[in-house]
């Protein structure tokens, strides 16, 4: 390993890996602070989550490995040692990218379940969960094994080795994930629309969930790149685009996973546009208002405690005073009454 056999189009790769590596670990943070600091509702989801950030960083350090061994060079230039590791990353990177992506989903489809209580979201949630789980293993699996012996994916001259159609394979991966991803997205747009929130509300949800359809966009572009690298015969050189796009399709799905779970991390920022919990927003809805009419006529919250008060007071008082005042005026009137006759 050599910083010095770095060439300008494997810098390139590596800056754009650790920039995305970057921000998806600060944003996997503020994710954390949202969960288990604002909310404090952390769950499974979190857990897979990081799972995922931390598969990312080991794609990242295979991409740097790859570059610090030539990426971007013919592989004419490079030498067997060189060549050889620079391999062995390239086959490592495949699967953990595959794995990554299905943690990534994991998550969101967990996450899903958890925060939309409607029974017919939840069965979907379960059907799709059990189509990425066989997604997933299908695909590390077939780039794990795409060639046999193993070692015959790095090594050509061992004898009698052969691999699968690798741009079949690849191309059949690429497609299962982003039809995958497709689903994925879209399952919450129509719980949303039924939702009992404000229009702005319902647009900053639907803005999130858009914004994380933007990994689609990038799976897509990758898929172009996979041509090249299949039908290579100079990976070291051909594989700085493919490189590249992997690392930014991992780490800008871990950013889109993550933008549901920050909801009361935004709505601190942008309260007119978030909610913290649309599933109990009627409910802090109603206790806000009771608190703005509490404010508005105070004497509301003052009335019970002071009737409670008076009254038996107010019922001790009144007999007191009709017993003292009545006999009084009783023996009164007799006495003028029978003066009078005396003076007339």
């Amino acid at each position: 390993m050599n910083i010095t056999n770095s060439t300008p189009a494997g810098i390139r790769v590596n800056i754009i890996a650790l920039a995305f590596t970057l921000v998806s670990s600060l944003v996997v943070f503020l994710r954390l602070f949202t969960r288990l600091v604002i909310s404090k509702m952390a769950g499974w989801e979190d857990a897979f989550i990081v799972l995922a950030m931390v598969f990312s960083v080991g794609l990242t350090v295979l991409t740097t490995e790859q570059v610090m061994n030539g990426l971007g060079k013919h592989s004419s230039k490079l030498s067997k040692t060189e060549l050889d590791i620079l391999l062995k990353s390239f086959w490592a990177s495949v699967w953990v990218y595959s794995l990554t992506l299905t943690t990534i989903k994991v998550s969101i489809l967990v996450q899903y379940f958890r925060i939309f209580p409607v029974r017919g979201f939840r069965i979907a949630c379960v059907v799709v969960l059990g189509l990425v789980i066989a997604y997933g293993a299908w695909a590390v699996s077939s780039s794990v094994l795409i060639c046999t012996p193993i070692a015959f994916s790095w090594d050509k001259s061992i004898p009698g080795g052969r691999c699968m159609n690798q741009l079949t394979v690849w191309i059949t991966n690429a497609a299962l994930n982003i039809t995958l991803d497709v689903v994925i997205f879209l399952m919450p747009l129509l719980v949303i629309r039924g939702l009992s929130i404000s229009k702005s509300q319902k647009r900053g949800l639907g803005t999130m969930f858009i914004l994380g359809a933007s990994v689609t966009l990038v799976s897509i572009v990758r898929l172009y790149s996979l041509d090249a690298v299949a039908n290579s015969t100079d990976v070291s050189f051909d594989n700085t685009d493919h490189a590249t796009l992997s690392a930014v399709e991992v780490n800008v799905g871990i950013v889109c996973a993550c933008l549901p779970a920050m909801r009361p991390l935004f709505a601190l920022v942008l309260p007119q546009y978030f909610s913290e919990s649309p599933r109990y927003l009627k409910y802090r809805t109603f206790k806000i208002d009771i608190a703005a009419e509490r404010r508005k006529y105070p004497e509301y919250t003052t009335r019970p405690p002071t009737t409670h008060i008076t009254r038996p007071s107010t019922a001790q008082t009144r007999p007191a005073t009709a017993h003292i005042t009545r006999p009084s005026t009783a023996q009164t009137r007799p006495v003028t009454a029978q003066i009078r006759p005396n003076t007339a």
